[in-house]
């Protein structure tokens, strides 16, 4: 990532500055086409893969493409497209930002609480799980050998993510 200089460079344990990548996308989401937002969102959350060397000029032209030619698949009634979800990427990394803080703030958690992760996600990522770890008393974690960030995306392994969700919750079902 280009600084300007004298501006901070707060990096997470992967060099990653958290939610730096967030104006890049937004000022791609506004330009369009949706797939330089896409790639910004790919570069910027520093997947430990193939997509992170990738030129983000690259990436985005081949993402567009891939837009555009699954554009008139039809899908379940209940599904959204690439295009619906990538404008909500944004509001994903404002509930991150917002929860940014002193993690010891989860210890009074009572809940059963899942904590999965992938052995391929960025470090920023594995840290934070290891610190929740450490102050929840009720956490269990799980990490998916091979599996990075966007495992529950369809091009991942959701079938994985899917089958930890449910057999979590069956031990821990609402009450």
């Amino acid at each position: 990532m280009v600084h300007r200089r004298g501006a901070p460079r707060s990096h997470g344990a992967d060099g990653v500055v958290h939610g730096a990548w967030l104006p890049r996308y937004q000022r791609e989401l506004a330009r369009g086409p949706p797939g330089a937002a896409l790639a910004a969102v790919l570069h910027g959350t520093a997947d430990r893969g193939l997509l992170r060397v990738v030129p983000r000029a690259v990436l985005g032209g081949f993402l567009d493409f891939a837009i555009r030619r699954t554009a008139d698949r039809r899908a379940a009634s209940s599904a959204l497209s690439p295009l619906d979800l990538i404008s909500t990427v944004g509001y994903d990394a404002g509930v991150v930002r917002e929860a940014a803080g002193p993690l010891d703030r989860f210890a009074s958690l009572q809940c059963a609480v899942l904590l999965l992760g992938g052995s391929r996600s960025a470090r920023n990522l594995r840290a934070s799980l290891e610190g929740l770890r450490a102050v929840l008393r009720h956490g269990e974690t799980v990490i998916l050998p091979g599996m990075g960030h966007s495992a529950p995306d369809n091009g991942g392994h959701p079938d994985r993510v899917a089958a930890e969700l449910e057999r979590f919750l069956a031990r821990h079902p609402a009450g």
